[in-house]
């Protein structure tokens, strides 16, 4: 048995009915390390995988279903990353990417980089031309990075970065109706869930400050 196995093994134990979150990057890697828990013989009560977009839902789906609001997949929101690079050409509001062919695989970069600086918690107002090598890049990026967001805000959805951001906010509710539920103040720290991390993944900055924040640094 590894060293993780083992640590997962000497918490299961000590905390046998204490709900326990393994936080994995997906589902397909929790079950994985679900065989190798019931191969080696840990004791596994309690204990259920989950990722930190899985953890934001939990946080957030009843503030998601009362305001009407939707998640967006991937796929989704590199059509609408596409469509507003074509209205942002068409409109002659373009300067670095003026010239380029409106690709989908332009658009798939131009996705995942909005989604890299949107998961370290950066937001167009506070994106600066400055900020890169090519400023006409980086009016561009500054200029769809907002309407992205305003296209979202308009339709009522919310991006992954965006459930992370909402969940954290929504944490403290979350935790004090979880007290509450257990009753007795004293004790109710003592019997909130629990939150194992392996060390081995590098999380991203929004899903890494969620968990510390459902961990309470612990």
């Amino acid at each position: 048995m590894n060293l993780f196995l083992s640590s997962l093994a000497i918490i299961g134990e000590k905390y046998l009915f204490q709900d326990k979150y393994l936080v994995v990057p997906g589902y397909q890697a929790g079950n994985v390390l679900f065989k190798d828990l019931i191969r080696s013989g840990v004791n596994w009560v309690n204990l259920r995988p989950e990722t930190p977009i899985g953890l934001a839902l939990r946080i957030a789906g009843e503030h998601l279903a009362r305001h009407r609001i939707s998640v967006l997949s991937g796929n989704l929101s590199l059509i609408i990353v596409e469509e507003i690079l074509l209205k942002l050409q068409e409109g002659g509001n373009l300067r670095y990417f003026t010239g380029q062919n409106i690709t989908q695989g332009l658009a798939a970069a131009l996705s995942s980089a909005i989604f890299e600086l949107s998961m370290c918690g950066i937001s167009s107002d506070a994106l600066l031309d400055e900020h890169f090598i090519c400023r006409e890049k980086g009016h561009d990026m500054k200029l769809l990075l907002q309407e992205y967001e305003d296209y979202l805000l308009e339709h009522s959805y919310l991006d992954q970065p965006g459930l992370l951001s909402l969940a954290l906010t929504l944490v403290p509710a979350h935790q004090a109706e979880d007290a509450g539920d257990i009753g007795d103040i004293g004790d109710a720290e003592d019997d909130q869930p629990i939150y194992l991390v392996p060390s081995f993944h590098q999380w991203k900055p929004l899903e890494n400050k969620l968990i510390r924040k459902l961990a309470r640094d612990r």
